[in-house]
Order: C-alpha cells, then structure tokens, then sequence
C-alpha cells in the first residue's frame, strides 16, 4: 500500500538497489558463483526492464521537454543504425538489439534520475557512499599484497582479467577505476556543498582525502590521475569564480595545500605504485595511433620545429588522448552507412566469434566504424557540442552550484573519449547515472528545490 500511494519513493528504493547491485554484481560473479558470470552479466536486464515499466507507468520518463528531445534523437540514431545490417539474415536482427543493448541500456536511468531526485538527496546519497571508501581501501591494499594467483586478485576459475592491478568488487581493473572516479565525484561534492568546516571536518575529509589518493596510487591506472586531477582543478576553477572568496577561502585552502600535502604523503607511503603509473608516462606506442601516421612530418607551428612524430615520441601520452579524440583518419576505413549499431561492441562480437574491431577500444573510431563516416561523424560531433553546451550553460547559469562541478567533469571527459556506448558495465552505467544527476539542474523547479 505504501508503495502505491508513494512510487516516486519506492522508484528511488529500486534505484538505490540497483546503484549497489551493480557494485557487488562482479562480487557475485568472481568469488560466490563464478561458474555462472556470463548468466549473472544478465541479470541486470531484469532489473532496469522493471524499473524502466514502473516508471514509464508512473510518468517518471518523458515529464520534461528535455527528456523528449533526448529520447527523438536517440531514435534517430537508433534508425540510423539500422543501415548497416542486412536484415535478410535472421541473425542480424539479433545483432541490432544487441547493439542497442550495448547503446542504450542505461538512458532510460538517465531520464528516470533527472526527473525523480531532488538536489537534497542526490547529495545525501553522496555522503553515504563516502562510507564506503574504507572498505574498499582495505580491500584493495590487501590485493595489493597479495599474489596474482590468489583468489582475491583473480577470482575462482582466474575470472580476472590483468589480476596483477587490484580490481576491488569487479573482474576488470577499469571498471574499478571508475568506482573510484564516482566516489571521489562524491567527495569533492560533499566537500564544496560543507558550508563551514570545522576542525573534525577537516579531519574527516583530510583521512577520506588520504584513503582516495591512496586507491588512486594503488590501482596503478594513469586514468584515474587524469580524472582526479581534473576534478581538483574543476572544483577550484568554480570555487573562485561562484562568489566572495571570504566564504569559500577554506575550501581554497584545503584544495591549495592540504590536498597536495596529502597526495604526497600518499605516494610516499606506496612509492613502489607511484613509481610503476609514472614509469608508464609516455609509453604508448606512439607509431600504432592514427593520429601520429597521418601528420608525422608536420611541423607543429609553435613549436618551431618540432614534427607531431617527434613530440609524440616524448610524449605519447598526451598524443594518446588527441589521439582518441581526433576521428577524422577513421573516415576512409568506414562504409558510408557503417556495419551496423553496435557491430563493434563486445556483446556483438562474442556472438560473431569475431574479434572487435581494429582499434576497438578508442570510442570514436568503433562509432565511425559502425554508423558510417556520415552518421558516425554528426554522431561524435553532436557529442562535442554538447560538452561545450553544458560547460558553458554551467559557467553562466549554474557556476554558484558549486558541488555540481566535479559531475560536469566527469561527463565531459567521457563523451570526448570515454567508452559511454562499448559496453554495459559499470563505466557506461555510472556515466548515464551521473549525467541524470546533473541533467536535473535543468528542471523548472531546480532552484526551488535546491533550497529545500
């Protein structure tokens, strides 16, 4: 009865349920039933169909001009991406839902978060999940130390993919990345919502501060410096430019000097990581990118004269993420209407017996590759469009809602080249997640509500 005469708030039960589901999901699957990870990988199908119907029921998925803009242009797409396959063979029917699947899965989420949640509890949810660092520091400190082969690192039946770098909850160490990204996301909220920090204040995000960092430093990944970095500095941009710095100077502060302070005694502490994610600065295999291939004797203009083949030996980092983002060598590899939605992604690909495409981990080129070099270009473009839109709707009309930085950053950086469509892990869901959350400031009564 109650959850009839309530459904937005058993919605949010159901979605809270799921948020944690999807965490310990690869628990279930590495260490309780390993035998069945590839049927416990559907299980979440059944519980987004049910919360999908529940809220379509009650309204909760077009009550916005947005969310129906959204939804046509996702149609759109999803036509556009029929063009690929050749309906004829009974099995490329299969392999257009699935390429949905590994679309779209979680947009509906998307639209169901903007409209459901108030600012109030977006970042209750968040302080909550602050909760949860400790635990997951632990856990991955003792894979740390552990061996490779024990079953904590890589799972009953060696489940784990790359077992030498702590994985936490899940079977791929990415995938861990990512948890850490959403929950540090959390902790810079929380800590640009705190109005005053008192002393125990301090100290409490001083040790949650020491824990991320040291995650950070222990999962060896040089994404998530990239990411955390970018959330530091996003936090400090907006804290400077939303008002009086007299009100702010101690969130200033604390970003300016406790937080390096802190990253120091970090890398310190587990300096043989720290050495291992800085030795893998700069070696990527700069002649494999496109990018480099196509413009490696030009000379970069300001740069005297210095080729793109040479800085990009000595920093092939950097050149990796241009890399990424630079599409436009993938054109002439592409059919014109490309190989069908989804052709590339690994739920498709398993079922072909194939391997992905060349270059299937870069986001941008598997998209060119499936939508065609029309398509998939107004595609990655329209994508681009829409990081300088909310960046810049952001910056006029929302910069005082500080706490809704980090998320911003988090977003952006993941529609440029991040892998929001390949599969339907927890990276595509926690990006769908998060851009519910910030899409809400979109809302009529976004102010209103923000005050309650």
């Amino acid at each position: 009865m109650v959850f009839a005469q309530n459904p937005s708030i058993f919605l949010k039960k159901i979605i809270y349920f799921f948020f944690f589901y999807m965490i310990i999901e690869g628990v279930i699957r590495k260490w309780i039933f390993a035998d069945y990870f590839r049927e416990i990988y559907f299980i979440k199908d059944f519980f987004l169909i049910f919360i999908y119907v529940y809220a379509l029921k009650f309204n909760y998925l077009f009550t916005s001009k947005l969310s129906k803009v959204i939804t046509f242009l996702i149609l759109i797409v999803c036509l556009l991406g029929s063009l690929g396959y050749n309906f004829e063979n009974k099995n490329e029917i299969l392999y257009y839902f699935i390429g949905l699947r590994s679309y779209w899965l979680f947009l509906p989420l998307t639209l169901i978060v903007m409209h459901l949640f108030k600012p109030n509890e977006i970042f209750k949810f968040f302080e909550i999940n602050l909760y949860f660092i400790l635990p997951l520091f632990i856990l991955v400190y003792i894979q740390t130390v552990s061996s490779y082969q024990s079953v904590i690192n890589s799972g009953y039946n060696s489940l784990v993919f790359n077992p030498e770098r702590p994985s936490g909850y899940f079977t791929f160490t990415t995938q861990n990345v990512f948890y850490l990204i959403f929950l540090s996301i959390c902790y810079y909220s929380t800590l640009l919502k705190t109005q005053n920090l008192s002393f125990i204040k301090i100290i409490y995000f001083t040790l949650i501060n020491f824990m991320i960092f040291s995650i950070m430093v222990l999962l060896k990944s040089r994404a998530v410096y990239l990411f955390l970095f970018c959330l530091i500095f996003y936090s400090f941009f907006f804290l400077l430019i939303s008002g009086p710095i007299k009100k702010k100077l101690n969130k200033i502060l604390f970003l300016l000097i406790v937080t390096p302070i802190i990253f120091t005694i970090s890398s310190k502490i587990f300096d043989k990581q720290y050495e291992f994610s800085v030795s893998r600065i700069n070696t990527d295999t700069h002649d494999q990118m496109q990018f480099v291939n196509e413009y490696k004797n030009k000379k970069i203009i300001f740069l005297k004269e210095t080729t793109v083949n040479t800085f990009c030996e000595e920093n092939s980092s950097i050149c990796r993420v241009i890399n990424e983002i630079y599409f436009v060598s993938e054109l002439k590899k592409a059919k014109i209407f490309g190989r069908g939605i989804g052709a590339g992604t690994t739920p498709v690909m398993a079922l072909k017996n194939q391997k992905n495409f060349s270059f299937g981990e870069v986001e941008n080129y598997r998209i060119i590759q499936e939508l065609g070099y029309i398509f998939g270009s107004l595609f990655i473009l329209t994508k681009f469009l829409v990081i300088i839109f909310l960046n810049i709707i952001f910056l006029i009309k929302f910069r005082k809602f500080t706490e809704y930085s980090p998320i911003l950053v988090f977003i952006s950086v993941q529609l440029a080249i991040g892998s929001i469509t390949m599969s339907v892990s927890f990276i595509s869901f926690i990006f769908w997640f998060c851009l519910g959350i910030f899409l809400g400031i979109f809302n009529k009564n976004f102010k209103e509500s923000y005050q309650k």
